[in-house]
């Protein structure tokens, strides 16, 4: 027998003693190697408010449908539901689409405003919806002050360093080499794929580059965005399990305190296929139309919770010792790996 084999054989029999030992004196440990930062991480999801309800004449590039079926973005009954859902993952705020002065998304985004809810909070998305006319087309002045006026000053408005967050989508116009007009009275973010953004919209990992990303990265203000699917190019079943490896990541980056934000593309972005509101999904390799939903509840519950304490299962009549690795696909290979180390001591 080798050397190596040896030594991997002591230090099993020597783990195995130790757990021995502890589960003599202890009922149940549940311990997880997750250090976080001293501020809880905060979790957003982009979500959009663009849906008219005439599905088959406006959203005719939708291929999945939603659970609370082909809904308008206006309806009260909606909000409502998604709000609890929302607030039933953890979401922390969320991040809206907007496209215009008293565009639809900007008219539908006043309901949530006109609420009595709190939580979550709200942060405004300026897209490039008019990229005809060059950067002098946007009247960005005009946009600032509407925007502080009617959402930024509500006190349901995200904020991040004591000050409105403002986001833009990147576009050739909208925000040209990376450069907006600068309002000291918002934090402002580009958000997308182009090599200036601030935060990256999305990303797929080993599945292949997407507009010259590859790669998660730890962006600004401690950001990472994690992506379910992407159209029928990126794990379009969920079983090549893209997610997965995306939020191994995060929590990777997590317990060393790295991770401030959390950005989940998207909630209902239903065209480009990346949405976890419940959906009745046509290539899913799972039946359940509430799988990311769960999925998600869970990882967000790891990331705000991480060290847990596990009871033993009923049934279990002897002694029971369990040593897990989470997130052996780790894109960061100088991060240790995240351990559980379960015992049991039934009677």
């Amino acid at each position: 027998m080798g050397e190596k084999k040896i030594v991997g054989r002591n230090v099993a029999i020597a783990l195995g003693l130790i757990c021995i030992i502890l589960a003599a004196t202890l009922g149940v440990i549940a311990f997880m190697d997750y250090q976080p930062g001293t501020a809880m991480p905060k979790v957003g999801v982009y979500y959009y408010a663009w849906y008219s309800g005439n599905w088959t004449r406006d959203h005719s590039n939708c291929i999945d449908a939603p659970v609370l079926g082909y809904y308008n973005s206006s309806s009260q009954q909606l909000i409502t539901n998604h709000t609890i859902w929302l607030n039933e993952l953890g979401v922390d705020f969320i991040i809206m689409s907007w496209w215009g002065i008293d565009c639809p998304s900007d008219k539908n985004i006043k309901l949530w405003f006109a609420r009595p809810e709190t939580k979550p909070e709200i942060a405004i998305m300026i897209e490039p919806y008019d990229e005809s006319h060059g950067q002098s087309g946007y009247n960005f002045t005009a946009m600032y002050d509407y925007i502080y006026m009617n959402y930024a000053t509500k006190p349901r408005y995200f904020n991040l360093y004591g000050r409105p967050l403002l986001c833009f989508y990147n576009g050739e116009n909208l925000t040209r080499n990376g450069h907006v007009p600068p309002d000291d009275r918002f934090v402002m973010r580009i958000i997308g794929h182009s090599s200036y953004v601030d935060w990256i919209y999305c990303s797929f990992g080993y599945f292949g580059p997407y507009c010259g990303r590859r790669e998660q990265e730890l962006c600004i203000d401690g950001e990472m965005s994690v992506t379910p699917r992407f159209n029928v190019t990126f794990d379009k079943t969920y079983a090549e399990g893209l997610y997965q490896y995306e939020w191994g990541n995060v929590l990777n980056y997590a317990q060393s305190g790295k991770v401030n934000i959390v950005m989940i593309a998207t909630w209902n972005e239903y065209a480009e296929r990346t949405q976890i509101e419940p959906t009745i999904d046509r290539t899913s390799a799972f039946a359940d139309p509430y799988y990311l939903f769960k999925l998600t509840k869970s990882y967000i519950a790891t990331l705000k919770n991480p060290i847990m304490s596990i009871d033993p299962p009923a049934e279990i009549g002897t002694l029971t010792v369990a040593l897990a690795a989470i997130g052996s696909k780790r894109k960061f290979p100088d991060e240790p790996p995240l351990f559980v180390l379960v015992i049991y001591q039934t009677n």
